[in-house]
């Protein structure tokens, strides 16, 4: 077998190197108003064919809050256009954080709940923007519009955001609410071992006994493997106090326990719910 000097390994190292580079930056880049895996932005005007429609997007992309509204005067919906995947012009302004272009198609009629299944306020607790979705709430937004079949209240509970539970449950939102596997926002919190986020929902009357098809608070909680050093690590414990204190079984049943106890009509126990 033949050997290469050090200087041609090096050589091919460096090759390798800039083919990487370029693998990266073909694959994981964004490309212009396309939805690749690194880009945070979902919805882009390619969303929209129609030609009106598509310049109104271009505009809400753009923040371009006077030529959206002009443009939305031909778009076949006006400010509430909807193009592919239920991509509305206040989606698309709520992703990019626009408040003013947010408040603007509000003011010019848009729906606050956007397309169905396809809610702003959703998306403004998945971005993090604690400000949107308290102006989307102001404007009388639905608090248990969909995202999929997931509530904004399921989304505050995978993100951990505890603010936005709060002004979500203020304005009105179904704590039990479950998506269509029958996760609650509080298994959704414990699956993503936001524990603080677990202890919040408890503090406001949510049921400790949902499940998701046998899969409990309670086996996320004792399988839990988060580090002790962090707020969510110093909160488990207190969770699960919180459990044992409401009667609830500890060890808790597994998944096919839980499964049996609800074809035989024992889960939640009698009394629970």
């Amino acid at each position: 077998m033949k050997r290469f000097s050090w200087p041609v390994w090096v050589a091919c190292l460096l090759v390798a190197g800039f083919v990487a580079r370029g693998a990266y930056s073909f694959f994981l880049q964004p490309s212009n108003g396309g939805t690749m895996a690194t880009n945070t932005l979902v919805f882009f005007p390619d969303r929209f064919t129609d030609p009106s429609a598509r310049r109104f997007a271009e505009a809400v992309a753009a923040g371009k809050v006077d030529a959206a509204l002009a443009a939305a005067h031909d778009a076949p919906g006006g400010v509430n256009t909807v193009g592919r995947d239920g991509a509305t012009g206040l989606l698309m302004a709520v992703e990019r954080h626009n408040l003013a272009m947010v408040d603007a198609l509000l003011k010019a009629g848009a729906n606050p709940d956007g397309a169905p299944d396809r809610a702003p306020l959703h998306l403004a607790v998945s971005v993090r923007d604690l400000t949107m979705v308290k102006r989307l709430l102001a404007a009388h937004a639905d608090p248990n519009a969909t995202m999929g079949t997931e509530t904004p209240l399921y989304m505050a509970g995978v993100m951990g955001e505890i603010p936005a539970a709060q002004a979500l449950l203020d304005a009105g939102a179904d704590i039990n609410k479950a998506d269509e596997v029958g996760k609650t926002p509080i298994l959704a919190a414990a699956a993503a071992d936001n524990w603080q986020t677990v202890a919040f929902l408890l503090d406001h009357d949510v049921s400790l006994w949902a499940d998701a098809d046998g899969m409990t608070v309670a086996q996320f909680a004792q399988n839990s493997r988060i580090l002790p050093n962090n707020p969510n690590g110093e909160a488990l414990p207190r969770v699960i106090e919180r459990f044992r204190a409401a009667g609830y079984p500890w060890p808790p049943p597994n998944v096919a326990q839980v499964r049996a106890l609800k074809e035989e009509g024992k889960w939640p126990p009698p009394g629970k719910r």
